[in-house]
């Protein structure tokens, strides 16, 4: 390949295209712009810009504009052909390489992954075909270092190295497996996220779909705290899907605040009553879902009934006395919370219950103590629906805007 010119290199791939309609003003290939030139030859956006520049001048290169097939944005992209000159030299250079004895073709960049038949890709050996399927399950980018040493001559990268695979061309090879591949699959994925640090949402839903439900429990578990300060809808699916026939306290605990924080009140109530009953916190945390259900004195009702000065109950019944309208009680039980979860050796809601007490303060009146709670929670907490709401609260007591009824500041309420 080095005896060839870069220049020649450009013709022989571009030759590969000569059968697209160059009006073409829509759903242009990728691989024809001056990015998909340049990952296609391993060199710089910069440098492929440069030669096609210089073809073009020669009269060997033209261009379109269109827009890229697959792309998100609407803007027009140039695309190149080879001219008729342009296609005259190519063939001379084919016939001259041909007389040295080498084939044009293995010097033009082959067909990649996503040009591939899925006869091609069936006929690779497992292991390449398990990299390959793998990595089409993985939502994060897989860069080339992060792959098995050795050549992966289907694998298509982008500039920065990263495997480059169509949506189109993973949903092919996805609907080539059955389900023993595809568990397969998933567990390799699972473990090429583990290995590269990947996000703790895929690396369970990786487990999940390879089968390893124990692997998934243990590190959903593991990553209760940073789920629940920033729940998202998916979580609540896959939460409920890990805790069908399992007894793990903490996973059902975890999974139903979720679902709580969420407002899917129905799956919160479920998962929560599949806790071991008459337990502290499964009667609190129940306690705190029929709050969020409107029911103010059964919510206090159970909450009283079920404290015991841990801190899910201390803060379920602060919860429950701010929203019946006992402030002042609601600051005492929120106060025990505070010392409680400081005695347990575990913070997490921590900026809740001040965001609570300060929420008490302002019923009271006492905007000034109010404010430099918030204040506090700003600093410590890491939720970042907390620190938007804290914010726009203390802005309002900042501002004046805050009435001495305090109604409309129950946006801080968690």
């Amino acid at each position: 390949m080095d005896k060839v010119t870069l220049r020649g290199r450009i013709m022989l791939y571009l030759s590969k295209y000569d059968y697209l309609d160059r009006g073409m003003a829509y759903g242009a290939p990728f691989e024809i712009t001056q990015d998909g030139i340049a990952i296609a030859l391993n060199i710089t956006r910069a440098y492929s810009s440069l030669i096609l520049n210089r073809m073009e001048e020669e009269g060997l290169v033209e261009y379109r504009t269109a827009t890229i097939l697959g792309s998100k944005s609407k803007n027009k992209r140039r695309i190149y052909f080879l001219t008729g000159r342009g296609r005259v030299e190519k063939e001379e250079l084919k016939r001259d390489l041909r007389a040295k004895g080498m084939d044009p073709d293995d010097i033009s960049p082959g067909p990649d992954i996503n040009h591939c038949s899925s006869e091609v890709f069936e006929s690779l050996d497992l292991e390449e075909r398990d990299m390959i399927g793998s990595i089409c399950l993985i939502d994060g980018k897989v860069s080339r270092t992060s792959l098995p040493e050795g050549e992966h001559p289907l694998l298509p990268f982008d500039l920065s190295g990263d495997v480059l695979i169509k949506d189109s061309t993973r949903q092919r090879i996805l609907a080539l497996a059955d389900e023993d591949t595809l568990r397969r699959w998933h567990s390799l994925a699972a473990d090429w996220c583990t290995d590269n640090g990947a996000d703790l949402g895929e690396r369970i839903r990786h487990l999940m779909g390879a089968g390893r439900m124990r692997e998934a429990r243990r590190l959903f578990v593991r990553g209760r705290f940073e789920f629940m300060e920033s729940p998202e809808g998916w979580m609540v699916e896959i939460a409920d899907d890990l805790c069908e026939g399992c007894d793990d306290q903490v996973l059902l605990e975890t999974a139903s605040r979720i679902a709580m924080e969420l407002d899917d009140l129905e799956t919160a109530e479920r998962l929560s009553s599949k806790m071991t009953e008459g337990s502290t916190r499964r009667d609190a945390l129940m306690a705190e879902i029929t709050l969020k259900e409107g029911l103010v004195d059964r919510a206090l009702s159970m909450a009283l009934e079920c404290y015991n000065g841990d801190s899910p109950s201390a803060i379920a019944l602060g919860k429950c006395m701010l929203a019946a309208g006992r402030p002042a009680e609601g600051r005492v039980f929120l106060a025990k919370a505070r010392k409680a979860l400081v005695e347990e050796g575990c913070v997490f809601r921590l900026d809740e219950a001040l965001a609570l007490d300060a929420e008490c303060a302002m019923e009271l009146g006492c905007f000034e103590e109010a404010d430099a709670i918030l204040e506090m929670v700003s600093r410590i907490t890491r939720n970042r629906r907390m620190c938007e709401r804290v914010a726009a609260v203390r802005d309002r007591i900042t501002r004046g805007e805050v009435s001495e009824d305090c109604v409309g500041l129950q946006v801080v309420q968690i």
